[in-house]
């Protein structure tokens, strides 16, 4: 089905060609926010100086801080002039990145991604003979109005429909900055999450949290787990129909994968995204035979009784993750495995002790173990789930889960 195209009112379409506002991911309802445009020259330097302007001045405001700047001469040939690439090395030092340039016509632009103002000076008034005004030559865009955010209706490749109750000023400018956002929305991309690690080989992302009130009551007290709900993320995760049948033979669980990723490494761009959709997948996963083969022996017509129909379920599992670093005593290996015979050993009323991992080097011959030992339990529910079990103390699954080892990095030190 084809659905129609709203005719936008006047003055209410933004137009970018060199940006794919569907690759991008923008959305009805998404903010515009116009900034700034590029300040040029009001003539063209044909030649390869410009003339008179050796040791003339700019006066100028860049990102609320207030300058004078003064230009060198580098023309062996005039010691009155300033070659044209002399002139934007210059600019670009005071100015801090390179917004200064010369397009082919021979015109000098500035286009810096701050607030600029040039208030006058006597270069100034070379460059831009009679167009700065009395309170300055500003690079806001006629569409900045106070920064104002322009609310999006409808997207088109290279188009946005902003709503008519707040249009454009001028729809001729070009060139204009612009930066969008979505409201009440917090991003974090892969190549960042992928810096933020923690322990246990864990990763984070800090989220901005708005308290409900003002008093202390409405405090988060230390230690609180908290569930995250309303999100989208790329990547894949699983679901299943009816969590009474997790985990048995029975379950058909789902498993969703979003159609592109963003790799690590890669800038956070929806137009670097790597493309799911319509690829060969092979999809790796562990299954248990000791459920199959109970299954087995429960269901047959030789072992249960005519008007049962017992379901076996996996233990839910509790994957285990922490980080032991000691001095001296056994090699690495014997100490991992020591832990895993440790873990597999646990029934499911135990609980995972952080002093018996801590103990059990030093018992090998270890002389100091590092403390405290964060143990992490990452928990998959009956739903399909994921959450975390975070103690320095001890970890308890439960008369109903299992634990497993996942990811124990431990580590011996020698200095």
């Amino acid at each position: 089905m084809t659905l129609p195209i709203p005719t936008p009112a006047a003055n209410c379409i933004f137009t970018a060609n060199s940006v794919n506002f569907l690759l991008k991911g923008i959305l009805p309802g998404d903010l515009l926010y116009v900034d700034f445009v590029p300040v040029g020259s009001v003539a063209a330097y044909t030649g390869t100086s410009m003339p008179g302007l050796a040791l003339k001045t700019i006066e100028l405001t860049m990102d609320g801080t207030r300058t004078i700047f003064v230009f060198g001469n580098d023309d062996p040939a005039d010691v009155t002039s300033v070659t044209k690439t002399g002139a934007v090395q210059q600019l670009n030092r005071v100015l801090g990145a390179n917004v200064a340039s010369f397009d082919p016509s021979g015109y000098l632009w500035l286009d810096p991604s701050y607030e600029l103002t040039i208030h006058g000076g006597t270069a100034a008034s070379i460059i831009w003979a009679g167009a700065i005004p009395s309170n300055g030559l500003s690079n806001r865009s006629p569409n900045y109005d106070g920064g104002q955010p322009y609310t999006i209706f409808f997207v088109l490749p290279h188009e946005l429909y902003v709503v008519d109750t707040h249009p454009f000023a001028d729809t001729l400018v070009e060139n204009q900055q612009f930066h969008i956002v979505r409201p009440n929305t917090q991003h974090v991309g892969t190549t960042q999450m992928a810096l933020n690690k923690t322990y246990s080989g864990l990763y984070y992302a800090d989220i901005q949290l708005v308290s409900e009130g003002t008093d202390p009551a409405y405090n988060i007290d230390k230690m609180q787990k908290l569930t995250a709900t309303n999100y989208t993320s790329l990547g894949y995760s699983l679901t299943t129909e009816y969590p009474h049948l997790a985990f048995s033979l029975l379950e058909k669980p789902s498993l969703h994968i979003t159609p592109t990723i963003i790799s690590v490494g890669a800038s956070d761009d929806p137009e670097n995204s790597l493309q799911i959709a319509g690829q060969n997948l092979q999809v790796n996963y562990e299954w248990s035979s000791l459920v199959a083969a109970l299954q087995s022996f429960v269901s047959s017509d030789d072992e249960r009784v005519v008007n049962e129909n017992v379901l076996v379920r996996h233990l839910l599992p509790h994957y285990v993750r922490f980080d032991l670093t000691y001095r001296g005593g056994p090699i690495e290996s014997s100490v991992i495995s020591k832990i895993n015979a440790y873990i597999s050993n646990l029934q499911p009323d135990d609980i995972l002790e952080a002093v018996w991992v801590q103990n059990m080097p030093l018992k090998m011959g270890a002389t100091t173990v590092t403390t405290p030992i964060n143990l992490v339990a990452l928990v998959y529910g009956e739903d399909r789930s994921i959450s975390a079990e975070q103690s320095m103390n001890y970890l308890n699954t439960g008369r109903l889960a299992g634990f497993f080892q996942e990811s124990i990095n431990v580590q011996k030190k020698t200095v």
